[in-house]
């Protein structure tokens, strides 16, 4: 799962490109086989930049879906969305969602396991995590119906990897577990079931002491995030592990990952001969014929362990360094309130842990916000970045402040009405009243640049302010600025230890340094590597440093999963070319021109020359890729850029794959071939 994705015969791509179009299908995918009304579709898909005629806009997308699935699938679109009094259904046959498909490969596991055949039923496990492609619904615009479904999947997830090693270590297969739960507990560093199970894993691999560093790193997160220790279970294993006593723990009873049979939902899937009968198309288990209801589905993926604190994310996994800038940013939020907001704005090149930096402060000063820390992400790299009265109306509604007098929800300026002005001026006075003598931490995320972050802030007096950009933000007033640059050489191999293990990184200690430096010491490369290591317990860091020394395909061995440099960078990159001044656009088209020269270092006069243009021209590009992070400027004149900033130049200039040829990606293909048909997927 994550990109939408509409697989239609043969194995087409047949996704709709319009970005309307496609967050609608993202909302009646996140409503499957569920009722939701017109009103419903048009506040979350249009809400903040409402059209002139809401209704007819959503009747339009309906009639494009229902001809996709008629020309593509052959079925009866009338009978895929239907129409409802007042609203729509999306009525598919779960074998044609990848996301219930998922689920009901769970629900059969877990039968599978009910009934002593455990090689089937990790099987099927294996089959539904195979689906994965990054983040579901990533590459939508965001809105809770779908971010709900996302958190739901993801968690769903994560129970799934568990009950899979549990599977793989009955089966006598303990490197295989071993790969996927290191990946789980470095997203995960507070889920003390995936902890043990890796502790057990390592220890059946011969690996008695990393498993022990496992128990003291999720010992470490609990006692300094939430002030507990582990519980009994891993209290247990870990003492066994440290008597020496080869205790292998009973393997738990048999479970299904998800609970609860229920009726099947869905009336439309297509085969390649056309639409056939849900009888026809719907693979049963033979002592389970009946697959789990949402319902039920969302009860078991509900979050179960500590971790998560409202308003911010998850704390970032195994960081690392940056001691002297959090220290920093500490002092300043935690100062006196004075006559306006304390406030922090740390920027730096895309993929050096701003955003992981933010979380790290905002959990570590949770008990000095006693009412609330407000996470809001401004998507600064994304192509519509959210207008100031969105912003607003989420910070009021994770306040608790989000309904009108009387209770009623506030419904915001009418669609068309031209009303922006007044509702921003109307939602300031409301944020300025909802935190007047309150303690609260707002961290705004991803700032495009100060233009964008100014009008937030008026309200927000006595308040602590935490904002994270490429861009310094250094025309806000009253802001201290602190700037983060690739980690020191220790850091970076501190930090690669965390992920990969100590044991396996002071092994190969010399091997571990070159990889840090192949990096760039960037934190995002680390955590691609990192995330690679504890995925491949095979892969030793040497070969993994002949991978990065090929300069050609550095940026293609630093993507795993939903992380890339790449992708980091091109964000960008866009976001400087679709920039609004002069400045922004000059340093977009410069960017290439650097890569197509294999420069590291560039002067004004260079970069003119470049732009067939004067020093003054190339300064003011100079300056507009510093902002965005790309280049660094030294007191000579000189601005230097990041190594892997060349390589990503180098990508551009050269021309090569779709993705590389310019800072707009092409969309990825399908993430398998349907066997029987086309599928309608919240993946890729």
């Amino acid at each position: 799962m994550g990109l939408i994705a509409v697989t239609g015969r043969e194995g087409s791509d047949a996704t709709p490109t319009a970005a309307k179009d496609l967050a609608f299908l993202g909302e009646l995918l996140a409503h499957a086989g569920s009722f939701v009304s017109s009103d419903h579709l048009i506040d979350r898909v249009w809400g903040s930049s409402p059209t002139a005629d809401p209704v007819n806009a959503v009747q339009v997308r309906v009639s494009r879906l229902r001809r996709l699935f008629q020309k593509e699938w052959g079925a009866d679109g009338d009978a895929v969305v239907v129409t409802k009094s007042g609203g729509y259904v999306l009525d598919l046959d779960r074998q044609a969602v990848d996301a219930l498909d998922f689920e009901d490969l769970a629900h059969r596991s877990g039968c599978r396991r009910e009934q002593g055949d455990p090689s089937g039923a990790a099987a099927l496990l294996a089959r539904g995590l195979a689906m994965w492609r990054g983040a579901p619904f990533s590459g939508t615009q965001d809105n809770p119906c779908t971010a709900a479904e996302a958190v739901r999947l993801e968690e769903l997830r994560a129970t799934v990897v568990e009950t899979y090693a549990e599977l793989l270590l009955e089966l006598g297969r303990p490197q295989e577990a071993t790969g996927r739960l290191g990946g789980l507990t470095s997203r995960y560093p507070l889920r003390e079931h995936a902890h043990r199970l890796l502790m057990e894993a390592l220890h059946a691999c011969g690996r008695p002491a990393e498993a022990l560093l496992v128990y003291e790193h999720l010992r470490g997160h609990l006692a300094e995030q939430l002030g507990v220790a582990p519980g009994q279970q891993v209290q247990d294993r870990y003492r066994a592990l440290l008597s020496g006593r080869d205790e292998t723990p009973a393997p738990p009873p048999a479970r299904p990952a998800v609970p609860g049979p229920a009726r099947v939902r869905g009336r439309v899937a297509a085969g390649r001969d056309g639409v056939r009968p849900r009888s026809q198309t719907l693979v049963q288990d033979p002592a389970h014929s009946r697959a789990p209801d949402r319902a039920s589905a969302r009860a078991a993926a509900a979050p179960t362990g500590h971790g998560t604190i409202p308003g911010i994310p998850r704390l970032p996994a195994r960081f690392t360094g940056r001691a002297e800038a959090v220290g920093l940013v500490e002092r300043v939020l935690d100062g006196p309130a004075g006559n306006g907001a304390r406030a922090v704005a740390v920027s730096g090149m895309p993929g050096v842990g701003k955003s992981a930096l933010a979380a790290f402060v905002a959990h570590r000063l949770g008990e000095r916000f006693p009412d609330g820390r407000i996470h809001l992400d401004l998507r600064g790299g994304s192509a519509a970045t959210p207008s100031a009265a969105h912003v607003l109306r989420q910070a009021l509604c994770l306040l608790g402040a989000e309904r009108g007098p009387g209770g009623r929800p506030d419904p915001g300026p009418a669609p068309g009405s031209g009303a922006d002005a007044q509702d921003l001026s109307r939602l300031t006075a409301r944020l300025r009243h909802a935190v007047t003598g309150r303690r609260v931490l707002f961290v705004f995320d991803d700032v495009a640049g100060a233009a964008q972050l100014r009008p937030l802030l008026e309200p927000l007096t006595g308040c602590a302010v935490l904002a994270t950009s490429r861009s310094p933000l250094a025309g806000l007033d009253g802001f201290t600025l602190v700037r983060v640059g690739p980690l020191p050489p220790t850091d970076s191999v501190a930090l690669l230890s965390r992920l990969a293990g100590a044991g396996r990184v002071a092994a190969e200690a010399a091997e571990a340094a070159r990889v840090a430096a192949l990096c760039g010491h960037l934190p995002l490369a680390l955590r691609v590597v990192g995330a690679r290591l504890a995925a491949h317990p095979a892969l030793s860091l040497a070969d993994l440093a002949g991978a990065l020394a090929q300069g050609t395909s550095r940026l293609d061995e630093l993507e795993f999963d939903d992380l890339s440099v790449r992708r980091s960078l091109a964000a960008g990159h866009r976001a400087l070319a679709r920039s609004s001044d002069t400045r922004g656009r000059l340093a977009a088209r410069l960017l290439p021109l650097l890569g197509g020269q294999r420069l590291a270092e560039v002067t004004p006069a260079l970069a003119g020359r470049l732009l067939e243009r004067g020093p003054e021209t190339g300064a003011t590009a100079l300056e507009g890729l510093a902002a965005a992070g790309f280049v660094v400027a030294g007191r000579d004149g000189n601005h230097t850029m990041h190594a892997l900033v060349q390589d990503y130049a180098r990508e551009v200039a050269d021309g090569g794959a779709g993705h590389r040829r310019a800072p707009e990606p092409a969309r990825p293909g399908p993430a398998r071939r349907p066997r029987s048909g086309p599928r309608t997927c919240t993946s890729r």
